[in-house]
């Protein structure tokens, strides 16, 4: 009974964890912007240069992975972003 307690309590504490915060670091929330008015505007809060600034070296390993690509999908989605 005292290893079902154990585990049962382990259980709930990290489940808790996160909505306490103490993984959170010292990371600034962000801040929530207004929609954007345009499609250039939307476009603009979604580029990845901005990334590159403060995470330089990260960055240079992202921009020559696929995953730097994934917006263009498979060739059977591809034709999607046409319209």
């Amino acid at each position: 009974m005292g290893v079902l307690r154990i585990v049962t309590f382990l259980f709930l504490v990290s489940c808790l964890w996160p909505s306490w915060g103490l993984c959170s670091g010292s990371a600034k929330p962000a801040v929530k912007l207004p929609k954007a008015k345009t499609i250039a505007e939307l476009a603009a809060r979604y580029d990845s240069s901005s990334c590159q600034e403060c995470h330089e070296e990260i960055y240079e390993q992202w921009e020559n992975s696929l995953h730097a690509y994934s917006i263009l999908g498979t060739p059977r989605t591809a034709p999607t972003i046409l319209t």
